[in-house]
């Protein structure tokens, strides 16, 4: 078991002070626990979080430039609620690290978000939200990792979402070399990095820490071997070949963007007051087929409605109804749904169930109209680790995120002196 999974072992939620004095409040600290993206609320939809402008990004930012990120998300709740943010200093395992706010953020901004709009010409009512961060009179003063949390303004002890994001300096960025495996049926996506150490006194080989992440899979991310010395001040962590991953499988779709023409992947689709809802085609456990390219977004997924020209409010909600045939249900392994649309979560409200009648998983979500990745995650029940239902290639299209970490020993802090973002297909 490794440093990460043995630190956040046993932790399942975030724990924060339960009498809440200010939100930044200097010194405040709640119990250490690893941060994971949630939505706390059951009536929150539609979550997205990407750098403004480019809605399938990553969420990340650098350190000290004019860039934004964009969080949107939708309020299906009849009553009038507000919210707010707050900023989460972490270390490079997603726990709340020890600082006070004036060491990582300066300024007092207004933290209520304010840029609202309400559904119109839906069968579902809602009201969406949309925040642009960091907002004006705030800078961000340490590189990290970060989350942002949205809270109830009138209740700020009550978390209602959480997201995660980096913040990344320029100083040194990991060099990627990527290899597919040498034989396609391996399933395997093998790399090489490197890196040129800071320009700084005393750099300590010790105090590197380099972690990837396969199209925002959080459950998969995996911490790379210790840096090692390559030349005067060249470090690297693996060599070409070295570091191999599980190329998986392209990604499921779906499209719901018109309520009047029904795209390939929808079987069926009807109206049953107050929703409309979809069927979508079977989905078939398949390990062992031969590669077959599918353009997807990497789990991702577009809010669009062709029938109006505003998707952030003019977009509707649909159920849509999800079947897997695997045949006989498995015996020690649950299947979950997964991507973004789950919030790349493996939540038990994203577990299917077994049908014995008609011998398929299955599942319902309400969802917004738009274009969706998907994929299928089976969790042995016992410990042991999840993985994907439907093969993995050498030849899949990929997003990996290198992440370069330093310990800073006189502020004990963990820079991210550097990231790399790597599409398989772009290289």
């Amino acid at each position: 078991m490794d440093y990460k999974q043995m630190r956040c072992k046993q932790v399942h939620r975030i724990v924060f002070f339960a009498a809440w004095l200010s939100v930044f409040s200097a010194g405040a600290q709640s119990r250490k626990s690893c941060i994971k993206d949630t939505i706390a609320d059951d009536q929150i939809f539609s979550v997205s979080f990407h750098r403004e402008g480019f809605p399938l990004s990553i969420p990340f930012i650098y350190l000290s430039s004019d860039e934004h990120l964009e969080l949107m998300f939708d309020d299906l709740s009849p009553l009038q609620r507000d919210f707010s943010w707050q900023l989460i200093y972490c270390n490079r395992f997603w726990e709340e690290e020890a600082l006070s706010q004036q060491e990582y953020m300066e300024g007092f901004p207004d933290t209520r978000i304010y840029d609202i709009k309400t559904s119109s010409n839906t069968t579902v009512s809602y009201r969406n939200f949309r925040l642009i961060f960091p907002a004006e009179n705030m800078q961000i003063l340490l590189s990290g990792n970060y989350v942002l949390r949205i809270y109830f303004t009138d209740h700020p002890e009550q978390t209602v979402l959480t997201k995660r994001f980096f913040v990344s300096e320029n100083s040194s960025v990991p060099e990627v070399f990527y290899k597919p495996a040498d034989e396609p049926s391996a399933g395997g996506q093998s790399f090489g990095i490197s890196w040129e150490a800071p320009a700084q006194k005393n750099v300590n080989p010790d105090h590197f820490y380099l972690f990837v992440l396969q199209n925002l899979r959080w459950q998969f991310e995996k911490e790379l071997p210790e840096a090692r010395s390559s030349g005067k001040k060249s470090f690297a962590s693996c060599l070409p070949g070295e570091c191999v991953f599980e190329g998986g499988n392209e990604y499921m779709n779906f499209d719901t963007k018109s309520r009047r023409y029904q795209s390939p992947r929808i079987k069926e689709m009807e109206f049953k007051a107050p929703y409309y809802h979809i069927y979508l085609y079977d989905d078939k456990v398949d390990s062992y087929s031969p590669y077959f390219f599918t353009e997807d977004i990497n789990g991702n997924f577009l809010v669009e409605n062709n029938e109006t020209t505003e998707d952030r409010n003019e977009a509707d909600y649909m159920y849509i109804h999800f079947s897997l045939n695997a045949g006989q249900p498995f015996v020690d392994e649950d299947v979950y749904l997964y991507g973004a649309l789950t919030n790349r979560n493996l939540a038990d409200r994203y577990r299917m169930q077994y049908n014995f009648r008609s011998r398929r998983y299955e599942i319902s979500l309400l969802l917004k109209q738009g274009y969706y990745n998907y994929e299928y995650i089976l969790k042995p029940k016992k410990r042991a680790p999840s993985y994907t239902l439907n093969g993995s290639h050498s030849e899949t299209g990929n997003e990996y995120l290198f992440l370069l970490y330093y310990t800073d020993e006189t502020r004990n802090y963990d820079r991210l002196l550097g990231l790399k973002v790597y599409n398989t297909l772009l290289r």
